[in-house]
């Protein structure tokens, strides 16, 4: 999958950079896949230097330094950017000095509800005879988030449930 050849640890990430084949027992490209940097607050130059080549970035000494200490900002106050790779490609270029002060989307809210359902036990019919307590193992955690955004002059509403 596409976690087989993803690395996190920078010193780790920074070995990779010279010599790949003493962490990847074989060629990603000869069984459909490729090598995967996954950034966090473990995160060194390389590992930076590493993504920001994967998404076509050239990143200075200074620009790196940035990025590296806006992570580890962030990543402590509880942001994680593993999954995140928008996020982060935004991040580096702010610190490239590409984005020119320009927002690609402006946030006008967010808002997220997570509850419990119970399983309702039903009997003849569809009447419910009983419903499950919620210290019950029967019954389900449910997330919902909406988030509303603006992309130019167009706002866009996007609800999802997992």
């Amino acid at each position: 999958g596409t976690a087989a050849f993803a690395h996190k640890a920078g010193l780790h990430t920074s070995a990779l950079i010279r010599r790949s084949d003493a962490y990847e027992h074989i060629r990603p490209d000869l069984v459909g896949n490729g090598t995967r940097v996954v950034v966090s607050e473990l995160a060194g130059r390389s590992t930076l230097q590493m993504k920001a080549a994967q998404l076509g970035l050239l990143l200075d000494s200074p620009a790196l330094q940035r990025v590296l200490q806006t992570l580890k900002r962030l990543e402590h106050a509880g942001y994680h950017f593993e999954a995140a790779d928008g996020s982060l490609e935004l991040l580096m270029r702010s610190a490239a000095g590409e984005s020119d002060g320009l927002q690609p989307f402006r946030i006008e809210s967010y808002r997220v509800i997570t509850d419990w359902r119970a399983n309702q036990v039903t009997g003849e019919g569809d009447a419910p005879t009983s419903l499950v307590h919620p210290w019950s193992s029967e019954g389900e955690l449910t997330t919902e988030a909406t988030v509303k955004i603006h992309v130019g002059d167009k706002r866009i509403v996007s609800t999802a449930e997992g």
